[in-house]
């Protein structure tokens, strides 16, 4: 029985996924096999991407399922989501337990990085049996578009596949994500999903890392404005609209929806979730949640 969460909300998609060709050695490395944006390009995100991934893998067990979270946004591959083709790089990694050469090329090029983080939890994924992973329990849900939908529909498919499981009983959701947003979770989404009246016996946890420039000189500053940069474009946004309804977290949404695709229509958990009407208040809304078949 699962009584645990792991959520990673992802940010980009790893191109190789698509033709995912089981003769290369692409284990997302570089960064010309993910679709980045320009800040993510300074911080390695991809490097912080592997490691979230890596975790993931350390994470799951029987009792714990494991939801990769990310919709369809990126024009240049149409046809994978951001969580299935994560997924698919979380194979690759997962096969790696059973071919110890592989293992070891993975090891001498994370080695390579310099990045600190990143060699700490590849010691901890290759210390893993393959048979103690429970492959099974990693869903990919591929229709969140912002961090708040991340959470959300996570729990909502966490719901679908154990339906006889009250999320009362549920002991802990871990984020496996960036530190500098463990704010947006943990003082606005926790609240806004019902976490804070429904899920009193539930821990909100975090696994997290940070971009790194892999200079220690530039990195103090860098991280810096990272976090400045979170508050202003991201938390302070959640603050005034906590479900992502008006213009500025809402444009979001609609320049990344690239298929329209809509979650309370389409989504196989779409019974769980409830619908954000623009004419209804916050607080109405929160009562909308907690009061839905999510949490009956």
């Amino acid at each position: 029985m699962s009584n645990k969460i792991v959520m990673l909300p992802c940010h980009s998609v790893w191109i190789p996924s698509v033709l995912n060709d089981p003769t290369t050695f692409q284990y997302g490395f570089e960064r010309s096999e993910w679709e980045l944006v320009s800040f993510q390009i300074e911080g390695y995100d991809h490097l912080a991407f592997i490691e979230q991934i890596l975790k993931c893998l350390i994470l799951v067990d029987k009792t714990t399922s494991v939801f990769l979270s990310g919709g369809y946004t990126k024009k240049n591959t149409p046809d994978i989501s951001e969580s299935k083709s994560y997924y698919v790089l979380l194979e690759k990694y997962y096969q790696a337990l059973s071919t110890e050469s592989i293992l070891a090329k993975l090891e001498q090029t994370i080695s390579d990085t310099k990045n600190k983080s990143l060699i700490n939890t590849f010691k901890k994924f290759k210390a893993k049996q393959k048979s103690d992973v429970t492959i099974e329990n990693i869903f990919c849900e591929e229709y969140a578009l912002d961090s708040f939908e991340n959470l959300y529909y996570s729990l909502a498919y966490y719901k679908l596949v154990n339906e006889n499981i009250s999320l009362q009983d549920l002991k802990s959701i871990t984020i496996v994500g960036f530190e500098f947003k463990e704010a947006r979770f943990s003082d606005l989404h926790w609240k806004y999903i019902g976490g804070l009246s429904q899920l009193k016996n539930c821990e909100l946890l975090f696994d997290s890392n940070n971009p790194n420039t892999l200079d220690e000189e530039t990195n103090k500053v860098y991280i810096e404005d990272v976090f400045n940069s979170e508050k202003k474009f991201g938390y302070d946004l959640f603050v005034e609209d906590p479900f992502g309804r008006m213009m500025r977290l809402k444009t979001k949404k609609q320049d990344r929806n690239i298929k329209n695709l809509i979650a309370t229509e389409s989504a196989p958990f779409k019974k769980y979730l409830i619908k954000f009407d623009d004419k209804i208040s916050t607080e109405e809304l929160l009562l909308n949640i907690q009061n839905s078949a999510l949490y009956i």
